[in-house]
């Protein structure tokens, strides 16, 4: 999907009634009532409204890319692997994890949860030992 498109659908999320920040400079409260983009069938907040028709005048328009939530997408994009207990190495031996496990799912009685908990519990906030596993090992 382009991102002409993914930034698009944000409309239907925006016509929720409730407030949401500007897709364009990330900042400033969108209310559906708000402008409506040159670039994109979404709404923006008033002072980027004015900075797209100022721009369109003077033929300065931003790419879709430029705007804060396109770079936010293009980041997650390009970011490598996530860091986290289900990519790291030492899953199957980590204290922490089978403390976490421990604690959350055997010593209340939740024994018919560990194995699915074996297979997704992430607990990689509090861990600043990871290490990235070998592929093709």
């Amino acid at each position: 999907m382009e991102l002409k498109q993914r930034i698009e659908r944000l409309k239907t999320v925006q016509s929720d009634g409730n407030v949401h920040p500007c897709p364009r400079c990330g900042f400033r409260v969108v209310h559906t009532r708000t402008a409506l983009s040159r670039l994109a069938d979404v709404y923006i907040c008033d002072q980027c409204g004015m900075d797209e028709a100022l721009r369109a005048e003077n033929g300065h328009e931003l790419r879709l890319d430029d705007w804060n939530y396109g770079a936010a997408l293009a980041e997650l994009e390009t970011e490598g692997p996530d860091e986290s207990c289900l990519t790291c190495a030492h899953r199957d031996v980590c204290l922490q994890r089978g403390l976490a496990l421990f604690l959350l799912f055997i010593q209340p009685g939740r024994y018919e949860e560990v194995e699915s908990a074996k297979e997704s519990l992430d607990i990689s906030a509090q861990c600043d030992h990871y290490k990235a596993e070998k592929k093709g090992v």
